[in-house]
């Protein structure tokens, strides 16, 4: 069932996004500053452990040490197996103990691909989700209720503040296209170790057959009428190619901003000729 208060969620972090991009030209001063950044870092650090992340390292170390293995829900989340949850605690870490952003920057290609999927996929099919009946309720949306606190929270840091770092950073489309595939191939074999090692067969990424078969990606598999392991190589080809492109995209808006004085500006990019009519 359609639902539209996650579309409205969509339409309203999307123009934040926007607003964002417009401001960035007045406020970039202070945007391209450390400082800046750390604080929104540690916030957000902040923010994820007190309301989840606390909660899932200690019962994550609970059951390692009762070697209690059967609750792959519990190691999926403590061990930060799901890309999503993933891309938010590390944004966060990366802002804090990286002043270059570089780090943040290629996270922030992943964290706007999950994001954007779980708004599309996700958020417009919650009506179905009992937990979510209050959903413009603040306790929802800031801190999110169990089993998936900070549902929409973590999803939410990923699809407005990852455009925001990427239109802070300089153009280096070669670099990131590294960045991208080392991150993709680190993020992977590392899930697939940890999957091996604790036996989780639910929440990892896709790595595993039960994502494809009754998890969050179901939807897909049914559509491309595959079934593990060909629809995760298949997927993950898909996925590839969108972050590839998603690299190719910000990097050209920066090379052709940059021509403006370093500057982000969406009325630049559509009307080449802006200043001079100002």
């Amino acid at each position: 069932m359609f639902s539209i208060t996650g579309f409205w969620l969509l339409v309203i972090t999307l123009s934040m996004v926007v607003g964002v991009c417009f401001a960035h030209p007045y406020i970039k001063k202070i945007t391209n500053l450390y400082w800046f950044w750390l604080i929104i870092g540690i916030l957000l650090l902040i923010w994820q452990l007190k309301y989840r992340f606390l909660q899932d390292f200690s019962e994550l170390m609970d059951k390692i040490k009762n070697k209690d293995y059967l609750d792959s829900r519990i190691f999926s989340k403590g061990l930060l197996l799901d890309l999503c949850p993933f891309c938010s605690f590390t944004l966060a870490i990366a802002l804090i103990i990286d002043p270059s952003r570089k780090i943040a920057s290629i996270i922030s290609y992943f964290g706007i691909f999950g994001g954007l999927i779980t708004y599309l996929g996700g958020f417009t099919q919650i009506e179905n989700d009992p937990t979510v009946d209050a959903s413009w309720n603040p306790e929802w949306l800031f801190k999110g209720f169990s089993p998936n606190p900070m549902y929409f929270a973590i999803h939410f840091i990923q699809l407005f503040f990852c455009p925001w770092v990427l239109i802070n950073k300089k153009s280096h489309i070669s670099k990131d296209y590294l960045g991208a595939f080392l991150f993709i191939t680190s993020y992977f074999s590392y899930v697939i170790i940890m999957v091996n090692i604790y036996g989780v067969t639910m929440n990892a990424t896709g790595l595993v057959p039960f994502d494809w078969e009754y998890g969050e990606y179901a939807n897909v598999a049914s559509i491309l009428h595959l079934s593990f392991p060909m629809v995760c190589i298949v997927g993950f080809l898909g996925v590839t190619i969108f972050i590839l492109l998603m690299v190719f995209i910000f990097n050209i808006i920066q090379i052709k901003c940059e021509k403006y004085n370093n500057t982000f500006s969406l009325k630049e990019f559509f009307i080449p000729n802006f200043k001079k009519y100002n």
